[in-house]
């Protein structure tokens, strides 16, 4: 999304290794006559502290832990109450790499008496990679501070925020919840959130990070006498932004300035895209010919594209009998069409998608506006269109939040069955209020 409405979105990767082989497929066999060597010999199992260093040199910390299931080395990230499980692992020759469930991105290390010492591999647009030293040690579990103070300022509650950047300024609200030190929350923008932040407030200041595989993310603030907090997060792909921010219970987010509509002198809502076997597809293929269709316009790499595809996939097997079809048009980072098709491929995988998932571009938002020249723009990822029965746009959503704002996913998710319910019980002729450019909803 563009820098002045803070999508943020991120990628990751980069750990460990060890000397004798084992791979995420196979479980050693012993060689003749001798014992295989206890798996905690090879990599230790349980909980690890991971850290990033960032280019300001600042360090983002999350939790990892190492597991084995039916032979295979696994991995789960921890942000607070999120576990991510990261099923491709491979140990071979003394080092680990950790492939990111359904991108390109991975952590690749060596196997050191220490713990790991390796890397972060983002893979960003146009396969772009931005490569970020990582260490890892094993039996640690604090976020930031090992030895925590006992008397630490209160951020727990809702407060008002106000996002700057290049001097441009957004709005947002910060929900946080604190245990005696621990504090866990997350940043709620008109378009999405920063998703699980975990970490810990020692004396006035507040330190928040997460890294789920697919988004990282630093936050640092300072809370003065008054209550007034101020600071920086810095995000994968966005960089700083300078943050300011008070309590305030009742704070209510406001609409994004900016909204995707149909230009006025636009023709009917089409388009023509390749599936992962190359076929074109379109709106108007018979498949969808009567059936009220959600267009979502995203990519696998999106933090909160994923949300929503794991939201949409049960969703649509509960309404797909009465008419309902789900169109995804994915722009990926990969250029090549090979490439594209399998992080759309994992991407499926992951959340048992079933509906059409089609290769519709790069992933830039100027690149899927450019595709889609009868919108007037695209200004985030994920967008959603509501098309009915006639073919006609009724309704765009804009973004979508994941659980760590509850609350908000919860009001976005009555709303995506509010629409649908209303489209699938109109009859089958065209109706004359039926708009086909209707403001978008957040």
């Amino acid at each position: 999304m563009r820098a002045s409405l803070l999508l943020l979105v991120a990628m990751l990767a980069a750990c460990g290794s060890r000397d004798a082989e084992v791979t995420s497929n196979e479980t050693p066999e012993p060689a003749m006559g001798a014992a295989a060597a206890p798996v905690s010999e090879a990599l230790t199992l349980g909980l690890w502290r991971a850290t990033v260093t960032l280019p300001t040199n600042a360090e983002l910390p999350f939790g990892l832990e190492i597991a084995r299931d039916n032979g295979r080395y696994t991995a789960d990230l921890i942000n607070g109450t999120e576990r991510v499980r990261v099923p491709e692992m491979t140990v071979k020759d003394g080092r680990i790499e950790i492939l990111m469930p359904g991108l390109a991105s991975r952590i690749q290390a060596r196997i050191l008496p220490t713990g790991l010492d390796g890397e972060l591999v983002l893979v960003g647009h146009n396969d772009q990679q931005q490569v970020l030293p990582l260490t890892a040690t094993a039996g640690e579990d604090f976020r930031f501070e090992q030895a925590p103070l006992t008397d630490n300022a209160d951020v727990s509650g809702r407060w008002n925020v106000t996002f700057e950047r290049d001097g441009e300024s957004s709005a947002a609200i910060a929900e946080f919840e604190q245990r005696h030190h621990s504090v866990q929350g997350t940043f709620v923008t008109p378009l999405a959130d920063f998703r699980y932040l975990a970490g810990d407030v020692r004396d006035d200041l507040l330190q928040l990070s997460s890294f789920d595989g697919s988004r990282a993310s630093l936050c640092r603030g300072r809370i003065d006498r008054e209550g007034e907090m101020a600071g920086d997060c810095w995000t994968t792909l966005d960089g700083v932004q300078h943050f300011s921010a008070h309590r305030d219970d009742a704070a209510e987010l406001t609409e994004s300035a900016v909204t995707t509509q149909v230009r006025a002198d636009a023709p009917r809502f089409n388009f023509t895209f390749p599936d992962l076997d190359g076929k074109p597809v379109s709106l108007t293929d018979q498949r969808f010919a009567g059936k009220v269709v959600l267009v979502v316009i995203g990519s696998s790499w999106c933090a909160n594209c994923r949300d929503q595809a794991e939201f949409l996939t049960p969703w649509l097997e509960r309404n797909r009998s009465r008419g309902l079809e789900v169109i995804a048009l994915m722009f990926e980072h990969e250029s090549r069409f090979v490439a594209a098709t399998t992080s759309v491929q994992n991407f499926r995988q992951q959340f048992g998608i079933t509906y059409p998932t089609l290769l519709a571009g790069k992933s830039g938002l100027d690149d899927a506006s450019a595709a889609l020249p009868q919108l007037t723009g695209v200004y985030t990822f994920p967008t959603t269109l509501f098309i009915d029965r006639q073919g006609r746009m009724r309704r765009i959503h804009m973004g979508f939040l994941s659980a760590a704002a509850a609350e908000r996913q919860r009001q976005v998710l009555e709303e995506f069955d509010t629409i649908t319910e209303q489209l699938l019980n109109e009859s089958g002729s065209v109706l004359n209020n039926a708009p086909n450019n209707t403001p978008s909803g957040t």
